[in-house]
């Protein structure tokens, strides 16, 4: 998490200085751009409730990807026989359609 992230859910200066140190500016003036934090829902400050929420959220999209690039062309792969059947189907009721409006039975 990056250390402005840190400093601003803590909002509390001596805790930010006291718990992360690297945070702070060094001899060449500049600190480091990103510490690590514990991801611990049940933790007081609320840094750990973030970082469990930005794993969730990782690992979610994960598995969405997952779902939808895998799982989807399994199954339309695996359903081959269904599509042609439907598609036979549409086929005959389009048909049956053309041919009663063909014979005025059915509104264009």
């Amino acid at each position: 998490m990056s250390c402005s992230e840190v400093a601003h859910i803590l909002n509390n200066q001596e805790m930010y200085l006291k718990n992360y140190p690297q945070c702070q500016p060094n001899w060449t003036g500049s600190g480091a751009g990103v510490v690590p934090v514990k991801a611990d829902p049940s933790e007081a400050t609320g840094l750990g409730f973030t970082a469990t929420i930005r794993l969730a959220f990782g690992a979610s999209m994960w598995i969405a990807i997952w779902i939808h690039a895998i799982a989807t062309e399994y199954y339309l792969f695996t359903t081959q026989g269904e599509t042609n059947r439907l598609r036979e189907l549409s086929t005959k009721r389009q048909n049956v359609r053309r041919m009663l409006q063909d014979k005025g039975s059915v509104p264009r």
